[in-house]
């Protein structure tokens, strides 16, 4: 049984921040081939790697057109497995917009327990049935993404393919905030219930509500912290009402959504 890699910070795997689309990439830390597990970082998140056969390090170009979706580095350090692994990442906290790196995949069928979108890259020999990524072209690249909350990610691969191939994950940062019913409201009564959807990449922090002429007062976020509600007293005639969004960690800047108010 092979000894538990223990790799140096700053010296192999290191997170790239890439200065097009200013995407985090995972941080591999441990690899242990004996158990077939990896443990690594995106961000403030803790990332497990189970089921993977002998893994271990790969160096990659992933800057290319399969890539530019979300390129990285030239030289960028990924998580070699072999074909087949049935592998699963299991994350510390749900992250949103999280996105694999296919790198040199052999030709099989994986299946996704979680839905996705093909970001760039993947177009020759490959399609797409539901959560099931086929592949046929001998060797696959480029990046899919999951655009809901994802904490648990399983990949079940049809046959035992021989051979290595490699994957990393990422995400792009992003924070976003919308109200329902668009930015027009009208209301007759003396208060109105504001609600909306929210969303950041390592979850929301807060939603804070600005109505023009008053104190700004925090809206109530759902368990998840995906949906954002929030009582309002206005005034007869109009109002302009700012709803900003903040992300946890580093889920990019805050979003900001502005509505207007009519209390007729």
């Amino acid at each position: 049984m092979k000894s538990t890699l223990r790799l140096c910070l700053g010296l192999f795997l290191s997170p790239v921040f890439s200065a097009s689309a200013q995407s985090v990439t995972a941080f591999w830390t441990t690899i242990n081939p004996g158990a077939m597990t990896a443990e690594g970082m995106l961000g403030p998140v803790t990332i497990a790697a189970t089921q993977l056969g002998s893994p271990g390090t790969f160096f990659g170009d992933l800057s290319g057109p399969d890539y530019s979706g979300a390129p990285l580095s030239a030289t960028q350090g990924c998580l070699e497995h072999n074909g087949g692994s049935d592998f699963r990442f299991t994350l510390s906290r749900p992250v949103t917009g999280l996105m694999l790196y296919v790198v040199f995949w052999r030709s099989d069928s994986y299946a996704f327990d979680q839905p996705f979108t093909i970001l760039s890259g993947l177009a020759s020999g490959v399609s797409v049935a539901g959560n099931t990524l086929m592949t046929t072209n001998g060797f696959s690249h480029g990046i899919i993404r999951f655009d809901a909350p994802i904490s648990i990610l399983n990949c079940v691969s049809a046959s035992a393919v021989a051979g290595a191939q490699s994957t990393t994950l990422g995400v792009i940062p992003k924070t976003t905030v919308a109200v329902d019913g668009g930015r027009l409201l009208r209301t007759r009564r003396p208060s109105i219930k504001l609600k909306g959807d929210t969303s950041a990449s390592f979850s929301v922090d807060r939603v804070l509500i600005k109505e023009q002429g008053k104190k700004s007062k925090f809206a109530k976020l759902s368990s998840d912290r995906t949906r954002w509600s929030a009582r309002l007293r206005p005034e007869t005639g109009r109002a302009r009402v700012k709803v900003t969004a903040f992300g946890l960690f580093s889920s990019g800047p805050p979003a900001v959504t502005k509505v207007t108010l009519i209390r007729e």
